[in-house]
Protein backbone atom coordinates (compact mmCIF):
# COMPACT_ATOMS: atom_id res chain seq x y z
CA UNK A 1 0.00 0.00 0.00
CA UNK A 2 1.42 3.09 -0.94
CA UNK A 3 1.60 5.72 2.05
CA UNK A 4 1.35 9.83 1.74
CA UNK A 5 2.64 12.09 3.99
CA UNK A 6 0.31 14.70 2.55
CA UNK A 7 -3.39 14.98 4.28
CA UNK A 8 -6.52 16.76 3.74
CA UNK A 9 -8.33 18.66 6.89
CA UNK A 10 -9.85 16.28 9.25
CA UNK A 11 -13.89 15.41 7.56
CA UNK A 12 -16.37 17.09 9.17
CA UNK A 13 -18.06 13.38 9.85
CA UNK A 14 -15.10 12.08 11.63
CA UNK A 15 -16.06 10.61 15.05
CA UNK A 16 -14.08 12.50 17.78
CA UNK A 17 -12.31 9.43 19.92
CA UNK A 18 -12.61 8.91 24.19
CA UNK A 19 -9.51 8.13 25.66
CA UNK A 20 -10.14 4.95 26.58
CA UNK A 21 -10.81 4.30 22.99
CA UNK A 22 -7.80 5.91 22.15
CA UNK A 23 -6.02 3.82 24.35
CA UNK A 24 -7.56 0.63 23.16
CA UNK A 25 -6.41 1.96 19.86
CA UNK A 26 -2.97 2.04 20.29
CA UNK A 27 -2.89 -1.22 22.38
CA UNK A 28 -3.84 -2.81 19.32
CA UNK A 29 -1.55 -1.02 16.97
CA UNK A 30 0.98 -2.46 19.65
CA UNK A 31 -0.37 -6.26 19.33
CA UNK A 32 -0.16 -6.14 15.72
CA UNK A 33 3.37 -5.21 15.81
CA UNK A 34 4.17 -7.45 18.58
CA UNK A 35 2.52 -10.29 16.59
CA UNK A 36 4.71 -9.25 13.52
CA UNK A 37 7.69 -8.97 16.01
CA UNK A 38 7.21 -12.88 17.40
CA UNK A 39 6.40 -14.38 13.74
CA UNK A 40 9.73 -12.96 12.63
CA UNK A 41 11.76 -13.88 15.29
CA UNK A 42 12.51 -9.82 15.97
CA UNK A 43 13.95 -8.57 19.24
CA UNK A 44 11.38 -5.85 20.76
CA UNK A 45 10.99 -4.68 24.32
CA UNK A 46 8.64 -1.63 25.56
CA UNK A 47 10.58 1.21 26.77
CA UNK A 48 10.15 4.48 28.13
CA UNK A 49 7.10 5.89 29.55
CA UNK A 50 5.49 2.68 28.68
CA UNK A 51 7.75 0.54 30.30
CA UNK A 52 7.46 2.71 33.25
CA UNK A 53 3.93 2.60 33.03
CA UNK A 54 3.94 -1.37 32.79
CA UNK A 55 6.28 -1.56 35.70
CA UNK A 56 4.50 1.00 37.88
CA UNK A 57 0.48 0.85 37.18
CA UNK A 58 0.63 -2.02 34.61
CA UNK A 59 -0.83 -0.17 31.82
CA UNK A 60 -0.82 3.40 30.70
CA UNK A 61 0.65 6.23 32.97
CA UNK A 62 -2.75 7.98 34.31
CA UNK A 63 -1.68 11.46 31.68
CA UNK A 64 -0.15 9.25 29.16
CA UNK A 65 -1.13 8.86 25.32
CA UNK A 66 1.53 7.24 23.69
CA UNK A 67 3.39 4.02 23.27
CA UNK A 68 7.34 3.47 22.80
CA UNK A 69 9.15 0.66 21.99
CA UNK A 70 13.01 0.05 21.42
CA UNK A 71 14.60 -2.67 18.86
CA UNK A 72 18.27 -3.52 18.75
CA UNK A 73 19.50 -1.48 15.59
CA UNK A 74 20.33 -4.96 13.44
CA UNK A 75 16.56 -6.07 14.23
CA UNK A 76 15.38 -2.67 13.43
CA UNK A 77 16.91 -2.79 10.29
CA UNK A 78 15.69 -6.11 9.46
CA UNK A 79 12.16 -4.97 10.31
CA UNK A 80 12.54 -2.49 7.53
CA UNK A 81 13.85 -5.04 5.02
CA UNK A 82 11.04 -7.69 5.74
CA UNK A 83 8.17 -5.42 5.53
CA UNK A 84 9.63 -3.51 2.26
CA UNK A 85 10.07 -6.89 0.53
CA UNK A 86 7.06 -8.85 2.22
CA UNK A 87 4.63 -6.15 3.04
CA UNK A 88 3.14 -5.51 7.13
CA UNK A 89 0.27 -7.61 6.35
CA UNK A 90 -2.46 -5.71 6.76
CA UNK A 91 -4.65 -2.45 4.57
CA UNK A 92 -4.84 -0.79 8.15
CA UNK A 93 -1.54 -1.10 9.50
CA UNK A 94 1.71 1.13 7.79
CA UNK A 95 5.22 1.80 8.60
CA UNK A 96 6.72 5.05 8.15
CA UNK A 97 9.04 6.93 9.14
CA UNK A 98 12.58 7.82 7.31
CA UNK A 99 14.27 4.08 6.96
CA UNK A 100 10.93 3.55 5.73
CA UNK A 101 10.93 5.82 2.69
CA UNK A 102 7.45 7.66 4.25
CA UNK A 103 7.95 10.82 6.18
CA UNK A 104 11.09 11.89 7.27
CA UNK A 105 10.97 10.76 11.41
CA UNK A 106 14.42 9.45 12.15
CA UNK A 107 13.23 6.66 14.32
CA UNK A 108 9.91 4.19 12.90
CA UNK A 109 6.34 4.81 13.71
CA UNK A 110 3.37 2.47 12.79
CA UNK A 111 0.03 4.57 12.12
CA UNK A 112 -3.41 3.63 11.71
CA UNK A 113 -5.01 4.55 8.82
CA UNK A 114 -8.65 4.27 10.53
CA UNK A 115 -7.66 6.96 12.46
CA UNK A 116 -6.91 11.08 11.83
CA UNK A 117 -5.34 13.31 14.18
CA UNK A 118 -5.12 16.88 14.79
CA UNK A 119 -2.02 18.10 16.41
CA UNK A 120 -1.36 21.45 17.72
CA UNK A 121 2.38 21.67 17.32
CA UNK A 122 3.52 19.15 15.21
CA UNK A 123 3.68 18.14 11.51
CA UNK A 124 1.08 16.93 9.17
CA UNK A 125 2.63 13.85 8.67
CA UNK A 126 1.93 12.55 11.98
CA UNK A 127 -2.20 12.96 10.97
CA UNK A 128 -2.63 8.99 12.29
CA UNK A 129 -2.82 7.54 15.93
CA UNK A 130 0.62 5.54 15.69
CA UNK A 131 3.29 4.00 18.22
CA UNK A 132 6.68 4.52 17.95
CA UNK A 133 9.68 2.14 17.83
CA UNK A 134 13.18 3.31 18.21
CA UNK A 135 16.54 1.72 17.28
CA UNK A 136 18.90 1.10 20.64
CA UNK A 137 22.68 1.92 19.41
CA UNK A 138 25.75 1.81 20.62
CA UNK A 139 27.28 4.26 22.34
CA UNK A 140 31.05 4.77 23.61
CA UNK A 141 32.50 3.03 26.41
CA UNK A 142 33.93 6.54 27.95
CA UNK A 143 31.35 7.95 29.83
CA UNK A 144 32.50 11.10 28.69
CA UNK A 145 32.46 10.27 25.43
CA UNK A 146 29.21 9.08 25.53
CA UNK A 147 27.61 11.79 27.13
CA UNK A 148 28.88 14.29 24.33
CA UNK A 149 27.40 11.79 21.59
CA UNK A 150 24.09 11.65 23.34
CA UNK A 151 24.52 15.56 23.87
CA UNK A 152 24.87 16.28 20.22
CA UNK A 153 21.95 14.17 19.34
CA UNK A 154 19.62 15.98 21.66
CA UNK A 155 20.34 19.36 20.58
CA UNK A 156 19.99 17.54 16.72
CA UNK A 157 16.50 16.39 18.12
CA UNK A 158 15.30 19.43 18.94
CA UNK A 159 16.17 21.51 15.74
CA UNK A 160 14.16 18.80 13.83
CA UNK A 161 11.82 19.81 16.29
CA UNK A 162 11.97 23.05 15.22
CA UNK A 163 11.92 22.40 11.45
CA UNK A 164 9.00 20.18 11.50
CA UNK A 165 6.70 22.39 13.99
CA UNK A 166 3.88 24.28 12.73
CA UNK A 167 4.55 27.81 12.17
CA UNK A 168 2.84 30.68 14.43
CA UNK A 169 1.87 27.61 16.87
CA UNK A 170 3.66 27.38 20.44
CA UNK A 171 2.96 27.51 23.67
CA UNK A 172 3.48 30.70 24.20
CA UNK A 173 2.77 33.79 21.64
CA UNK A 174 6.56 34.66 22.08
CA UNK A 175 8.02 31.44 21.39
CA UNK A 176 5.31 30.96 18.67
CA UNK A 177 6.79 34.09 16.94
CA UNK A 178 11.09 33.58 18.06
CA UNK A 179 10.98 30.15 16.63
CA UNK A 180 9.45 31.36 13.10
CA UNK A 181 13.18 32.85 11.38
CA UNK A 182 14.82 29.32 13.01
CA UNK A 183 11.73 27.18 11.54
CA UNK A 184 12.12 29.04 7.90
CA UNK A 185 15.84 28.77 7.75
CA UNK A 186 15.38 24.44 8.93
CA UNK A 187 12.90 24.30 6.46
CA UNK A 188 15.47 25.24 3.73
CA UNK A 189 17.62 22.79 5.23
CA UNK A 190 15.05 20.64 4.89
CA UNK A 191 13.72 17.93 7.59
CA UNK A 192 14.82 14.74 6.21
CA UNK A 193 18.54 16.06 5.47
CA UNK A 194 18.33 16.77 9.54
CA UNK A 195 16.65 13.36 9.97
CA UNK A 196 19.56 11.25 7.80
CA UNK A 197 22.17 13.69 9.94
CA UNK A 198 20.49 12.32 12.95
CA UNK A 199 20.89 8.69 11.89
CA UNK A 200 24.48 8.74 10.81
CA UNK A 201 25.05 10.08 14.22
CA UNK A 202 23.54 7.31 15.55
CA UNK A 203 24.91 4.54 13.92
CA UNK A 204 28.50 5.85 14.47
CA UNK A 205 28.84 3.08 17.32
CA UNK A 206 27.65 -0.39 15.97
CA UNK A 207 25.22 -2.22 18.68
CA UNK A 208 26.70 -5.29 17.58
CA UNK A 209 30.15 -4.26 19.07
CA UNK A 210 29.74 -1.68 22.12
CA UNK A 211 29.06 -2.17 25.57
CA UNK A 212 27.09 0.66 26.03
CA UNK A 213 23.61 0.99 24.28
CA UNK A 214 21.44 3.33 24.17
CA UNK A 215 18.24 5.38 22.28
CA UNK A 216 20.41 8.07 19.95
CA UNK A 217 17.87 8.86 17.60
CA UNK A 218 15.33 10.59 19.72
CA UNK A 219 17.80 10.79 22.89
CA UNK A 220 15.78 12.16 26.57
CA UNK A 221 19.32 12.43 28.38
CA UNK A 222 22.60 11.21 29.28
CA UNK A 223 20.50 8.91 30.91
CA UNK A 224 19.91 6.78 28.22
CA UNK A 225 23.11 5.41 28.49
CA UNK A 226 23.01 1.77 30.05
CA UNK A 227 25.10 -1.41 29.76
CA UNK A 228 24.05 -3.60 26.91
CA UNK A 229 23.59 -6.47 29.42
CA UNK A 230 20.94 -4.30 30.26
CA UNK A 231 18.66 -5.43 27.16
CA UNK A 232 20.28 -8.54 26.47
CA UNK A 233 17.48 -10.35 28.33
CA UNK A 234 13.57 -10.14 28.05
CA UNK A 235 10.85 -10.83 30.68
CA UNK A 236 7.46 -10.56 30.21
CA UNK A 237 5.73 -7.24 31.85
CA UNK A 238 2.02 -6.92 32.36
CA UNK A 239 0.44 -3.70 30.29
CA UNK A 240 -3.01 -3.66 30.03
CA UNK A 241 -4.08 -6.85 30.82
CA UNK A 242 -1.37 -8.30 28.39
CA UNK A 243 1.79 -9.46 28.24
CA UNK A 244 4.72 -7.66 26.09
CA UNK A 245 8.18 -8.00 26.14
CA UNK A 246 11.02 -5.45 28.65
CA UNK A 247 13.85 -5.84 29.46
CA UNK A 248 15.09 -7.85 32.44
CA UNK A 249 16.46 -5.44 34.02
CA UNK A 250 13.84 -3.10 33.98
CA UNK A 251 14.93 -1.80 37.27
CA UNK A 252 18.55 -0.64 36.07
CA UNK A 253 16.96 0.84 32.66
CA UNK A 254 14.30 2.86 34.40
CA UNK A 255 16.59 3.97 37.34
CA UNK A 256 18.77 5.41 34.89
CA UNK A 257 16.40 7.30 32.37
CA UNK A 258 14.29 8.26 36.00
CA UNK A 259 15.71 8.11 38.77
CA UNK A 260 13.33 7.01 41.84
CA UNK A 261 10.39 5.94 38.78
CA UNK A 262 7.87 4.94 41.51
CA UNK A 263 7.74 7.90 42.67
CA UNK A 264 4.48 10.28 40.66
CA UNK A 265 5.67 13.42 39.51
CA UNK A 266 4.24 16.80 40.95
CA UNK A 267 0.82 16.88 39.82
CA UNK A 268 2.16 20.00 37.68
CA UNK A 269 3.84 17.42 35.43
CA UNK A 270 1.32 15.15 35.21
CA UNK A 271 0.38 16.22 31.85
CA UNK A 272 0.26 14.50 28.31
CA UNK A 273 3.58 15.93 25.79
CA UNK A 274 1.26 15.84 23.09
CA UNK A 275 -1.57 18.36 22.32
CA UNK A 276 -3.59 16.23 20.09
CA UNK A 277 -7.14 15.54 19.39
CA UNK A 278 -7.65 11.80 17.27
CA UNK A 279 -11.13 11.01 15.35
CA UNK A 280 -12.15 7.57 14.10
CA UNK A 281 -12.96 7.37 10.05
CA UNK A 282 -16.23 6.97 8.96
CA UNK A 283 -17.15 5.56 5.80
Amino acid sequence: MNYSTTFPSTKSDAVPMTTDEVRDTLLAILGFFTDFCNRNNLYYFLAGGTLLGAIRHKGFIPWDDDIDVFMPRPDYERMHDLIRTQGIGSDRYVLIGLRAGAGTWPFAKIIDLETRVEAEYVAEEQSHLWIDIFPVDGLPSDPVLSDRHLQKAGFMKHLYGIATARLGHGKTVLHSMGKIPVNLLLRVYGAGRLAQNIDAHAKKYSFVTSDFVGNVVWSVGNGERVAKEVFSTRTQVEFCGRNFYGPAAWDRYLSSVYGNYMQLPPSEKQKSNHDITVFRNEP
